[in-house]
């Protein structure tokens, strides 16, 4: 009889109490509002949440507004810890939401409780109201799922918040439409150039695109939904889209994010199929086709064909990260999804290959990677997932050592190394081809330089 392997014991207790592969709720939340211009958010929390904001502001997102020099800050706490909340008599957090809302430059605010507030009973739709009565600023609570949930249900259950109690202008007409669930993490060039890249796509449908929720646009952008009739839901903005089209009547159709050329394609069908333009969609699919497939023909044979890759990060990018590669004869070794649940569908499978990795650990998925750097040519993905590759393919160096330094595209949250300071979108066509330039230059690095 065998007792404990206390070897085995230490590696899997490693495993378990590695640093996650997910974001908290929270961030999430926040999220949403940094890529609503001058959308609020005030938290009921330690003043550690404070800093939260500081993942994307002068890291992540260059072009950041959720933090000001004057203290005039989109993101603020109320500094409420446990002992100031036992005896149910602290007001700190209604008299900060009060002091936001009542600010002319504030259109609107989400309040966000944490675990370590939630639990002391505070009523935070009750406060919430009677703020919104005071000051005539619409108010909408997040649900306070900081323990079971991660940062895309965050961003999912805030933009549907902010559906719940935005004010809506217009009504729905013909040929109009709104884009539900944009995941914009940053308010830069890559984002940016995304919203540009949808509304060129839906234009050549002649659909007019009346507001990005979100887009990186003020409220009052947002507010142009009420003139849609049809609602294109990306993964992460369907309960919203569900909660708009209760409040205006507008048809909800359930689209794929348009990464990659071939998700674009089915973006562009189903939104001409929704709106009786199908026979447009499909000529713009032509059309598009003949610029793009010569394009990446080129540098096809050169650079992708039979090359081993790795993602890791956003998981609403997990299924364009398949697609593409087997659209350039690439292969992907190991995917991994940065949430506590799967990735959204749309990728088949080829025969022995493992589907996307989720809800896994630091320590494991490294483990993981070092089985395959041998036989790895680029990892691609957020920089935390970077940060845990081992050298693949490692090359000789001049003056010793060994590197695999520019064998990485960054791409998602977070991205403290790239940022886009020009048109540089990734989704639709023409995201396919600035992102698959940079994923041919990180896989040139070895090739030309040894």
């Amino acid at each position: 009889m065998t007792g404990p392997d206390p070897a085995a014991e230490a590696e899997a207790a490693l495993d378990a109490f590695s640093p996650p592969c997910w974001y908290p709720y929270l961030v999430g939340v926040t999220l949403l509002v940094n890529a609503v211009r001058d959308l609020h958010l005030v938290s009921d929390g330690p003043s550690c949440g404070f800093f939260r904001a500081e993942q994307f502001f002068g890291t992540h997102d260059l072009a950041s507004t959720l933090l000001d020099v004057s203290s005039r800050h989109r993101a603020v706490v109320s500094a409420t810890h446990l002992d100031r909340l036992v005896d149910g008599r602290d007001t700190r957090f209604p008299d900060l939401l009060t002091r936001v809302a009542s600010a002319p430059f504030v259109p609107a605010v989400l309040a966000a409780g944490s675990p370590v507030a939630s639990m002391s009973g505070v009523r935070y739709a009750e406060a919430a109201e009677a703020v919104a009565a005071a000051t005539g600023k619409p108010i909408g609570v997040v649900p306070d799922r900081s323990l079971s949930a991660d940062w895309l249900e965050g961003f999912s259950d805030a933009l549907a918040t902010l559906a719940s109690v935005l004010p809506l202008r217009g009504s729905p007409g013909e040929g109009k439409v709104a884009l539900v669930g944009h995941f914009m993490d940053r308010n830069e060039e890559d984002h940016l150039g995304n919203v540009r890249e949808i509304r060129r796509l839906l234009a050549a449908l002649d659909l007019d695109l009346e507001s990005v929720w979100p887009g990186g646009e003020p409220v009052e952008a947002l507010a142009r939904a009420g003139s849609a009739s049809v609602l294109l839901a990306l993964p992460p903005g369907r309960k919203a889209a569900g909660v708009l089209a209760g409040r205006t009547g507008a048809r909800v159709v359930e689209c794929e994010l348009p990464f990659g050329p071939r998700a674009t394609d089915r973006f562009l069908l189903a939104a001409g199929e929704a709106c009786g333009r199908t026979d447009r969609a499909r000529r713009a699919v032509r059309e598009a086709e003949a610029v793009w497939a010569p394009a990446i023909k080129r540098v096809t044979l050169g650079r992708f064909l039979g090359t081993r890759w790795a993602y890791g990060g956003d998981p609403g990018l997990v299924p364009g990260i398949l697609e593409i590669a087997d659209l350039v004869g690439a292969e992907t070794a190991l995917v991994a999804s940065w949430s506590m649940d799967p990735p959204p569908s749309g990728h088949t499978a080829r025969s022995g290959e493992t589907g996307p990795l989720y809800r896994v650990r630091t320590v494991p998925l490294r483990r993981l990677l070092e089985a395959e750097a041998a036989t790895l040519d680029l990892a691609i993905g957020n920089a935390d997932f970077l940060a845990i590759c081992p050298p693949f393919r490692p090359r000789e160096v001049p003056g010793g050592g060994r590197s695999n330094a520019g064998r990485g595209v960054e791409i998602g949250f977070p991205s403290p190394g790239h940022h886009a300071m020009f048109d540089q979108p990734f989704l639709g066509y023409r995201g396919f081809l600035c992102l698959a330039a940079r994923i041919a230059e990180a896989l040139a690095v070895p090739r030309v330089w040894g």
